[in-house]
């Protein structure tokens, strides 16, 4: 899934709601080592609901390359879902 990112040919892709150029993906990606993957496994192991395994996949490994704190940011995320889930807002 890291190769299909870093050699995609579309000019762009959406992560996390936005649109990056596809310099900046491959930049993220060729920046993944071991402790970016083991945190977004154990991330996809605490998250639920997930439908798309390969773009959330990439979006946390993106995130994690480029030192956000996305494991802070999933939690509120889920929670926020969580209530949109279960009280219908």
């Amino acid at each position: 899934m890291i190769v299909r990112a870093i050699c995609s040919r579309k000019p762009a892709e959406n992560i996390c709601g936005q649109n990056f150029p596809r310099e900046v993906i491959k930049s993220a990606m060729l920046k993944v080592d071991i402790i970016c993957l083991q945190n977004a496994i154990e991330q996809m192991k605490q998250t639920d609901n997930i439908r798309n395994h390969e773009k959330y996949l990439i979006s946390t490994l993106f995130n994690e390359a480029n030192g956000r704190h996305f494991r802070e940011n999933a939690e509120s995320r889920w929670a926020e879902y969580a209530v949109k889930r279960d009280l219908g807002y």
